[in-house]
């Protein structure tokens, strides 16, 4: 940057030594959140799992203080934290808690008490009922009515601070409570390879293991985290619906859109290549 302020002959805007090093500690500081905007603002892939982990990740971020911290600095990160408690926390809503439960690798929701695990939880179960009798009145799951009875046999609720050893001792999957307690099962039993699994891919892996939660899951990953992507979209259309065209049809208008996306990222692949 000096170098460059040198050329232009404005040497009275050169940067100190000191103002360069908080310039780089604001950089530091300020990565994390740029990394959380584009995880929420994807288009190709679910968002709103991201929600509530970037939420711990910045503010244990943020309340990380170095020992060379500048005053200005310290006050920045001040200025952030109250930020995020102020306008991110109240923003996490029920949705995003399932949405981060219903990911395998953040399943455990390590950074909440084992109460709110216990209450995020009991809304899945909630809505996996809910699904259940949807899919009955479709004709898509049996009705239980009609059920032969079970024969009664030990089942077993898993609860969220179980370590599973009892699981892994000899049960079988069949004999998990319910849905949601086979999900938390598979999960654990699947080892570290869930970690990297593709989210989308996993679950329509799962469908069939789990026929009335993956119905859930479709719902609650379609939320987007950031409505950004629909906003651009609604922006371009802005652009090509001027007051000349204003008698296109939706469906042209639906093309045209295609096209201006492919093309756009057809460029950026070509810049980049």
């Amino acid at each position: 940057i000096n170098e460059l302020l040198s050329s232009k002959g404005q040497d009275d805007l050169l940067i100190s030594e000191a103002e360069a090093s908080e310039m780089v500690a604001l950089i530091k500081i300020l990565t994390p959140f740029n990394k959380a905007i584009k995880l929420f603002e994807m288009e190709k892939q679910p968002t709103i799992q991201h929600v509530v982990p970037q939420y711990f990740v910045l503010k244990s971020h943020v309340e990380d203080p170095q020992l060379l911290d500048s005053l200005p600095i310290a006050k920045f990160r001040s200025l952030l934290l109250s930020q995020l408690q102020d306008k991110y926390l109240p923003n996490i809503s029920e949705r995003h808690k399932i949405g981060s439960f219903l990911w395998p690798r953040c399943s455990a929701l390590a950074f909440y008490s084992a109460e709110e695990r216990e209450m995020v939880k009991s809304s899945v179960r909630r809505l996996v009922q809910e699904q259940e009798e949807v899919m009955r009145r479709r004709g898509l799951l049996p009705d239980p009515s009609l059920q032969p009875a079970p024969q009664k046999k030990r089942c077993t609720r898993l609860s969220s601070d179980d370590d599973y050893s009892s699981i892994l001792g000899g049960e079988k999957e069949s004999d998990v409570a319910d849905e949601v307690d086979k999900y938390l099962f598979i999960v654990q039993t699947s080892g570290n390879g869930v970690r990297s699994a593709d989210l989308l891919q996993w679950w329509k892996d799962k469908s069939t293991d789990l026929p009335v939660l993956s119905r859930v899951v479709r719902m609650i990953l379609a939320t987007p985290a950031s409505s950004s992507a629909s906003e651009r979209i609604f922006s371009v259309a802005g652009r090509l619906i001027s007051p000349r065209r204003n008698c296109l049809s939706p469906e042209i208008v639906d093309v045209m859109l295609f096209l201006f996306h492919y093309l756009k990222k057809k460029a950026a692949r070509a810049a980049v290549s």
